[in-house]
Parts: structure tokens; C-alpha cells; sequence
């Protein structure tokens, strides 16, 4: 499959497999690094003499299999929305920067008590206030698909480096247990700038997202169709 790793994203499906290289490139490092200073894992890795070619480099079958092996499942049970549903990452976003402000430009006044039914309630909302205008399917979207692809390839970057961080936290842990603190300093390190990489990105995410509100609210006749949403909560 034909993946290039810094080209936009304009589709879900497009966005997941290119998360899955990433974190397939990350997890092959994570693994050699560590059979490099664990020993037993050495050992254990050690295959003799077979090797696999990828990318037109060479790699050691014990590490290539462990790093197919955590991407499939990191794939199958989405580790970044898995992330992202313990940190409530997705959560806060959609009920902050987007269901909130369209509430508010609809012209709809929400009491205080009605937020938490917004969390409640956000993915019907987002369906119905948000996606219905707003799809990366361009004969489906009611905006300009430009702000759509923008809006996705940078939340396909955002966890690209989410799933980096928790390889390179497992790889402190690992480390952790195996007895070098020092060697785990330089994992936790790199979780810490990891998460600085994020917040950066974030602020993309939101600039978007405000990008796209504007541009929904602006559909003539959307403004009343999403006030009716609000009020009848």
C-alpha cells in the first residue's frame, strides 16, 4: 500500500493508515533501542541469523514481529481513541470549541445547567450540528472541503504523536523494571516534549475547528436549523 507519510490526509480511512506507519516506525525503534539495553529481551528477540528488509533496511525478524505485531493492535482497538476517551481529549474539544460556540452563534442562550447535557448528548450533536455540514466526503460537505482536509490531517498529526508518546512511556516502564532508571529518564524525557509537540498542534486543532464553525454558520438557513437543536435540549 502506497502511503506518503507527510502528505495531507483528506479521508478517516487515510488518516488511520497513516497513524498505523507511524506507529509501526516508532514501535520498531522503541523495540531495538530497548533489545539493545535489556539483555533478556535481546535473548529473546534473537532470531540467529534471519532478517527482514524494509524500507531497504535491514531488521531482525524478532523485532520486525513485535513492532507488526503491537501496530495491528494498536490499529484494531484504536490506541489513540482509546487515549483519547481516558483523557477525555476528544471529550472536551468537541464540546468547547465547537457545540458551545455554534450554541452561541445560533443565537440559543444555554443556562449553566444545560452544558452537562451537552457532554452527554455530544456525539448526536456533533452529527447533527457539525458532521451533517461538515464531511470529508466533498459531494457530501456544505463547506469549503479545504477547511475539512486542514481540519484532519492535523488531528491525523496530533495522534501520530499521541501514539508516540505512550510507545515512548512503555519504553521508559520496560526500562523502569529492568533496572535503569537512568535509561528511563531519557523515555520520560522524551514523553514531556512529546506532550509540548501536542499542545502546539492543539492550537492548530482549534483554529480550524473555529474555521470551520465560521463557515457552517454562515450556510444560509443553519443558523435556525442548529438553534432548533439547542433549544430543544
Amino acid at each position: 500500500m502506497d502511503i506518503n507519510p507527510f502528505g495531507t490526509v483528506s479521508s478517516y480511512s487515510k488518516m488511520l493508515r497513516k497513524i498505523g506507519f507511524f506507529n509501526f516506525c516508532f514501535s520498531l525503534i522503541a523495540v531495538m533501542y530497548l533489545a539493545s539495553r535489556v539483555p533478556k529481551l535481546d535473548r529473546l528477540l534473537d532470531w540467529g541469523s534471519s532478517t527482514v528488509t524494509w524500507a531497504s533496511i535491514t531488521i531482525g525478524v524478532g523485532a520486525f514481529l513485535v513492532a507488526v505485531v503491537f501496530t495491528g493492535l494498536s490499529r484494531i482497538f484504536k490506541l489513540h481513541d482509546r487515549v483519547s476517551d481516558i483523557l477525555g481529549i476528544r471529550a472536551a474539544f468537541d464540546v468547547h470549541e465547537i457545540l458551545m460556540p455554534m450554541a452561541l452563534a445560533s443565537g440559543v442562550s444555554l443556562p449553566v445547567d444545560k452544558v452537562p447535557e451537552i457532554s452527554r448528548r455530544r456525539n448526536d450533536l456533533m452529527h447533527r450540528v457539525f458532521y451533517k455540514y461538515a464531511s470529508s466526503d466533498p459531494s457530501r460537505t456544505r463547506i469549503d472541503p479545504h477547511y475539512v482536509t486542514m481540519a484532519l490531517d492535523q488531528w491525523c498529526w496530533y495522534w501520530v504523536v499521541v501514539e508516540a508518546a505512550v510507545i515512548a512511556a512503555t519504553t521508559g516502564i520496560v526500562l523502569i523494571i529492568s533496572g535503569q532508571p537512568a535509561e528511563a529518564c531519557g523515555a520520560l524525557v522524551t514523553v514531556a516534549l512529546l506532550t509540548a509537540v501536542l499542545k502546539g498542534i492543539m492550537r492548530g486543532c482549534r483554529r480550524y475547528a473555529y474555521q470551520e464553525v465560521q463557515q457552517i454558520m454562515a450556510q444560509e438557513d443553519t443558523a435556525e436549523a442548529v438553534a432548533e437543536v439547542f433549544r430543544a435540549l
